[in-house]
Parts: C-alpha cells; sequence; structure tokens
C-alpha cells in the first residue's frame, strides 16, 4: 500500500513514462482502458491494474494525487506526488511482425522486450483472426537465450497469416491456452521471393547492434558479403562506407547479416553473390564493383548529438531542437547524471 499524511480511499495514481516529472508529464497515454490517466486509490491505499491495463513491458513513476485537499484529480498539476516506480516484465511493443517461407525452418528475429526469460513462449495460433489467451495454439516455442525462437519445417503452417501470442513464464502458466493472452504480432508465411531486392530495413541507432535479413529463393550463398553505402550513392560503383563488408551467417533462402552499431541515417544495401568481378584477382567480393545489386534499404532511426547544453537554476530551459533520422513525437528525452565512464542507456534516470 501506499504510505503518507492524509492519503484517503478515492486519491488517484498516474502513470508517466519514465523520464517524465510528477506534476508537469502527462499519464501515458499508450495504456489503455486508463491506465495512465488515474488510478483510483482503494481503502487499503492500494491501486489495481489488470492485465488489459498493462499489455506489455516498460518502466513507469508513479505520480499521486491528495484528493482530501479539494482537489479533483482532473489535470496532470494534481499529480505532484512522487510515490515511486513500477517495472513490468514483456514484450515491447507489441507490433513484432514476423516472416517466414514455405517449407523452410523459420528464425524468428530477436523479440524485444524487459526482463524477458529464457522460458518464455510465443505461441502460433491457427489463423489471424483467432484470439490470443482463449484459442488453442497450433505451435508453442520458447524464446531462449537470444531471444529469437525458430519454427522447423514441421511447424511451420501453410501459406497464410497467423497470430503470434507470448506467455511470461514468471507470472503465468505456459501449458494453458490462457497463459498466451498478450498479442506481439502476426506471422506471415509465403513463397520466397524469387530475386533480390527492393526489400526495406529498420534498425535503432543509439547503441544498438543493427541485423538485416536478405531473402531470394534464387541468387544466394551462404558466402556471400554485403556492404554499405549511403542514400546517394549507387551499388557497384560507391565504395562501401568504412570500407567494410560484412559476412553471411545462416544459408540459403535466408542470410542474416550483423551489421554492428550504425549513426543514423538512410543506407542502401549491397550484395555481392560471392563473385570475382572485373578485377578477375580470383577473390570473390574484393572489390566495389562486385557488390552491384542493391538488396535494399536500411533506415537507422535514432538523434545526432548536440553536444553540451546549459540551463539556468530556477528558469525554463527547452532541449533542442535535435537533428537525426526518422526522429518522431513519439520519442522521449531523459535526463540522467553525469558521471565519468558512463553512457546512456547505461545508468538510471535521475
Amino acid at each position: 500500500p501506499f504510505s503518507g499524511q492524509g492519503l484517503v480511499t478515492g486519491d488517484k495514481v498516474m502513470l508517466v513514462v519514465l523520464g517524465g516529472a510528477c506534476g508537469t508529464s502527462s499519464g501515458d497515454a499508450d495504456l489503455p482502458a486508463g491506465g495512465g490517466a488515474g488510478l483510483t486509490v482503494a481503502a487499503d491505499l492500494t491501486a489495481s491494474l489488470s492485465g488489459a491495463q498493462l499489455p506489455y513491458g516498460g518502466h513507469w513513476r508513479l505520480c499521486y494525487c491528495v484528493s482530501a485537499g479539494g482537489s479533483s484529480c482532473s489535470v496532470t498539476a494534481d499529480f505532484s506526488g512522487n510515490a515511486g516506480f513500477l517495472d513490468v516484465s514483456g514484450p515491447s511493443p507489441l507490433l513484432q511482425d514476423q516472416e517466414c517461407y514455405v517449407g523452410k525452418s523459420c528464425k524468428f528475429a530477436s523479440i524485444s522486450g524487459v526482463d524477458l526469460l529464457d522460458g518464455d513462449e510465443i505461441a502460433i495460433l491457427s489463423s489471424s483472426s483467432a484470439t490470443c489467451g482463449s484459442s488453442v495454439p497450433s505451435v508453442q516455442v520458447s524464446l531462449g537465450s537470444d531471444r529469437a525462437p525458430t519454427l522447423s519445417t514441421g511447424q511451420l503452417p501453410a501459406l497464410g497469416t497467423y497470430k503470434i501470442c507470448f506467455c511470461g513464464s514468471a507470472s503465468s502458466d505456459c501449458a494453458a491456452v490462457a497463459g498466451f493472452s498478450v498479442t506481439i504480432g502476426t506471422l506471415t508465411v509465403s513463397n520466397a521471393p524469387s530475386t533480390l531486392g527492393g526489400q526495406s530495413y529498420h534498425c535503432a541507432a543509439d547503441g544498438v547492434e543493427c541485423t538485416v535479413v536478405l531473402r531470394s529463393d534464387s541468387g544466394l550463398s551462404s558466402s556471400d558479403q554485403v556492404q554499405l553505402v549511403t542514400s546517394g550513392d549507387t551499388c557497384g560503383s560507391s565504395t562501401g562506407l568504412g570500407g567494410f563488408a560484412y559476412a553471411a551467417t545462416g544459408s540459403p533462402p535466408e542470410l542474416i547479416f550483423s551489421l554492428g552499431k550504425l549513426a543514423p541515417r538512410s543506407y542502401k544495401v549491397c550484395h555481392c553473390a560471392n563473385y570475382d568481378g572485373p578485377d578477375a584477382d580470383l577473390t570473390a567480393c574484393n572489390d566495389d564493383a562486385e557488390y552491384a545489386t542493391e538488396a535494399g534499404v536500411l533506415d537507422v532511426e535514432g538523434v545526432s548529438s548536440l553536444g553540451n547544453m546549459e540551463c539556468i537554476s530556477g528558469q525554463s530551459c527547452s532541449l533542442g531542437p535535435w537533428s537525426g533520422h526518422q526522429l518522431n513525437t513519439a520519442h522521449r528525452v531523459a535526463l540522467v547524471p553525469d558521471t565519468t565512464a558512463s553512457a546512456c542507456g547505461s545508468i538510471d534516470l535521475d
């Protein structure tokens, strides 16, 4: 239960995305069923959240409104009391769609979330219209240590679209249908593309490892390589950024390329099909001309640093504007203590 002075039944608690401030930041508008709009405090000074009100993993600040002083608890400024923090384990975001190909085993892109466990499971329902938590799944597999479950050819359903459901093993019984109550995306099973090209890839910047997957029913081998050029350059005539070429893992029709941590911008992914090109030096993929196939466009979303900024104590302060690639109003900024040898993402918020 909450503790403090003057707390009564009917007080309210608001969930604010971590990084926001009580009394000035609005409740999380992404939470359904009023989860961020103010939860009513019961007689035992607790506030309850249903599973529907916490559909995904995340971190929130708990902001408290005392109603006894005449406050209506209806505006953000009323929720000025800092009552603690809430950490919710689970997948995040909820739209983590996957694609597999008929007749081929399929390794999912890594499922992201907060405090996921090796024993957490996903289930594939028999259609996209079935309901997670009440429909019997056709396949169940654990996330595993890399959070990238694999479906064997025997587990893969036929051509079509299917719902993907999640079960958190720490709090749910994954042997029961009801344990898979969270929908995290759609699985599309299709025929592999007959040729390479025209793909769209997306990664986040800010220190996150970027991986792209090339898929084609022909023209791929496990010895292929890719390099990156800027969006204004041309594959086959431009030098790969940083002079790097990336080797493949996996096997056709699906090759996986780990590109490391990339700066925010748009890139072209240039493919070399294990080919010794015009230089005719008996070594494949060692010349820019051999990377002539544009496999697709990679957008790395993120912000570019503005360097040091200053504010004056006791006065309002505007930060930014920031520049980067594909920034939007859903993005957030958090302040952390300026400690030596620490980086964003590795230390607690202030």
